[in-house]
């Protein structure tokens, strides 16, 4: 219903103001549509806000349940006009869409009626139904009343019964429009209620009712007057201690390991440099991978939510203390120091398609964004029509969602909402801090400090900004590129590491499939990814390459396992490719650091602590296998990630051992009958003629003139033939 076509049924449209000039909540006004052909619709104020009011009603135009729109106070009664009696439009509206529906069932009454299937027919038995309809239509040949049931079927009623659905629809909205004005200002009541609850919880945090304080480290304390250096950053107990980093890092079970690492006095002095210290500590950054099944499923997600738990660690003197609290901290302890100006610096939102403030930057993001935009249209230029696609930006990202946060615009609540929560989160730790400092020894002794004044807390406090030092110079190390440059060095008899994850997950993939072969598996059931067999050792974590191949990339390893109805071990292999392992020998004692000291890597440190820690450990000689360090004078070109391999020969080969003398140009006999991949055939006592010696591993060349030849035979499995001389 249009604005003209109710105003005789209202006839006083005058516009009514509060005492204030200002839209009152719950009232009804009419809309001034925004494009040219868009009517005025009738909508009601659910919202008044800083600088807008927001008003919601039907859409009848887009079939939508409701028209939300937020109108600034400068425009509003240009835009908006109030109803003074809007009962009489709601009431009027209802009963126009209750006599549309009627007239709808009357049409569809009408065509079953003189289809002769009217549904009273549904009563009857269906034979007499049948003749009775047809007898009814005996002036109508046959064909044409089949094809009208036909139209009526396909056509007629589809379409009726979807108008009648949509004008109930558009009734029920016209219905649900009388509760705007009570859910108005039922919203207004959860204001209140959040003050309550953020009152309640501050009562709880000054008290200490959410928190556990307990001493780790004995020792003198600090100076009365010594000020508290509160660190911004929140650490990572598994990337700083790297406990248990073979085993996928620390849980919250090695917690006291990592306390008892902490107390040493090169890690306490490097992590709280600063007599009067506050660090805040998650267990994890990442959820540790662990195997999940239907009778441990409760229990793994209880231990990931433990791993998210942050304690405080506070260093008072030569003193250590954790204070373990429900509170979840936000990745800072406090705002940057740019959130200090929130009240005069120039800032930029961005909002989702739910009108919920997505971001808020300051203006020297937005024209760093708008910067690197241009500089991508730039270098787009350069780059083909049909490949550009590749490099242009998509999603929401764009600096052209983003809007200036001034007072004219009408989200501008909404920001400030954003920016006063992420403050009460920061603002939080002061009350924390002001009950430690009331009622607990954690900081003894110290002045009476009252941390709800400038003074006091400047006094008390400083903030310490080290969370900036992810911004650190130069890229970010990459540790591909270095396992690549590493591995160009890769030989025969190179040590490597990296190898035994590789196994596991090959035996975990070759169990799965048998599973799936027995025609037992189901989707549900648990799948390994990475597995052990009984009775097979693997290749280790530390292992000799056997073969290499430098056409494929790939590396080859050799052990002995056991296995079922054999009277002795057997020979067990695993190839892969040369981006699963890492060249120990290329290795150079503290290469760890390259990664561990730069924040931006550290917090990947699955991924490379246990190949860089495990070849730290044997260069270190703490392993069996040492490392060889024999590389080849001119390396190959390291492997690019995502580019073809670049296959280049080594100029010169690496040095002979010095057992190779006294083994190659030997005849020997073979202990065991054995068969080369190839399907070459060697019998045990067959002579045999030792071509090359390498690592206890010897290949044979048969002496019948057949030139056959296997590889990789170790020096026990053949009996050499003594000169006669």
């Amino acid at each position: 219903m249009t604005k003209e076509e109710i105003a005789t049924l209202v006839p006083d449209q005058r516009k009514v103001e509060d005492d204030d000039g200002r839209a009152a909540l719950g009232k009804w006004y009419w809309v001034k549509g925004q494009g040219k052909e868009e009517k005025p619709w009738f909508g009601c104020v659910t919202h008044v806000g800083t600088n807008f009011v927001e008003i919601h009603g039907p859409d009848e135009k887009h079939n939508r349940s409701t028209h939300v729109i937020r109108v600034h106070f400068d425009e509003f009664w240009q835009v908006c006009e109030e109803v003074a009696n809007p009962d009489a439009i709601i009431d009027s509206e209802i009963q126009k869409h209750q006599t549309e529906t009627h007239r709808l069932m009357n049409k569809v009454r009408e065509l079953t009626a003189r289809l002769g299937v009217s549904p009273k027919h549904e009563l009857e038995d269906g034979a007499t139904s049948d003749v009775k309809a047809l007898s009814i239509r005996t002036s109508e040949p046959v064909k044409a009343y089949k094809k009208a049931l036909i139209k009526a079927k396909e056509k007629t009623l589809p379409d009726l019964f979807k108008e009648i659905q949509n004008s109930n629809g558009l009734m029920a909205t016209w219905m649900k429009v009388k509760l705007l004005p009570l859910e108005a200002e039922a919203r207004k009541l959860e204001g209140t209620i959040d003050l309550v609850k953020d009152r309640i919880f501050s009562v709880e945090l000054y008290a200490g009712l959410v928190e556990e304080a307990e001493r780790v480290r004995e020792g003198a304390p600090a100076p009365n007057d010594t000020r508290v250096h509160l660190m911004q950053r929140r650490a990572y107990m598994d990337e700083e201690c790297l406990v248990g980093y073979e085993h996928g890092g620390m849980d919250y079970k090695n917690i006291e390991d990592f306390e008892g690492w902490l107390c040493k006095p090169a890690n306490f002095t490097r992590l709280l440099p600063h007599p009067r210290t506050l660090l805040a500590f998650r267990v994890r950054r990442n959820d540790k991978e662990r195997d999940v099944d239907l009778t441990n499923f409760i229990r793994v997600m209880h231990e990931k939510n433990w791993d998210k738990s942050t304690f405080l660690y506070v260093r008072n003197g030569e003193q250590l203390w954790r204070i373990e609290t429900e509170i979840e901290f936000e990745k800072k302890l406090f705002p940057d120091a740019k959130h200090k100006i929130f009240s005069s610096s120039k800032l930029w939102a961005k909002n989702t398609f739910l009108h919920d403030i997505d971001d808020v930057i300051t203006d020297e993001e937005y024209q760093g964004k708008v910067e690197e935009e241009k500089a991508l249209e730039e270098k787009l230029k350069s780059i083909p029509e049909k490949d550009r696609w590749h490099h242009r930006r998509y999603g929401s990202d764009s600096s052209e969602n983003y809007h200036e946060f001034t007072p004219d615009n009408v989200y501008y609540d909404d920001i400030m909402a954003v920016i006063e929560a992420e403050k009460k989160k920061h603002n939080r730790l002061v009350l924390v801090m002001q009950g430690l400092l009331d009622r607990s020894p954690v900081l003894h002794p110290h002045p009476p400090w009252q941390l709800w004044t400038k003074e006091g807390f400047a006094s008390a406090f400083e903030l310490v900004y080290d969370d900036t030092r992810a911004l650190s110079a130069g890229d970010k190390p990459d540790f591909e590129t270095y396992r690549a440059r590493l591995n160009s060095h890769l030989q025969v008899g190179s040590v490597t590491v990296g190898q035994e994850v590789a196994w596991e997950i090959r035996e975990a993939e070759r169990e799965n499939r048998k599973r799936r072969n027995r025609g037992s598996y189901h989707r549900s059931d648990y799948e390994y990814k990475r597995l052990r067999p009984q009775g097979d050792p693997g290749p280790g974590k530390v292992a000799v390459v056997v073969n290499y191949s430098e056409k494929s990339r790939s590396v080859t390893y050799e052990w002995l396992k056991e296995k079922d109805n054999q009277p002795r071990d057997v020979r067990a292999f695993l190839k892969t490719g040369e981006e699963n392992v890492l060249n120990v020998d290329a290795y150079k004692p503290g290469d760890f650091h390259i990664f561990f000291d730069d924040p931006r890597t550290r917090q990947e440190y699955l991924q490379w602590a246990p190949l860089l820690l495990e070849a730290e450990e044997c260069h270190a000689g703490n392993r069996e296998i040492k490392p060889n360090r024999r590389l080849p004078a001119v390396a190959r070109e390291p492997k690019v990630h995502g580019e073809r391999p670049v296959d280049l020969a080594f100029k010169e080969k690496p040095p002979a051992s010095p057992l190779s003398k006294k083994y190659e140009g030997k005849l020997c006999t073979l202990n065991y009958d054995t068969e080369t991949k190839g399907g070459v055939k060697f019998k045990e006592g067959e002579t045999l003629k030792i071509e090359s010696y390498f690592r206890k591993h010897v290949s044979l060349r048969a002496t019948d003139g057949s030139k056959r030849l296997i590889r990789n035979v170790h020096i026990n499995h053949v009996t050499i033939i003594k000169d006669d001389k």
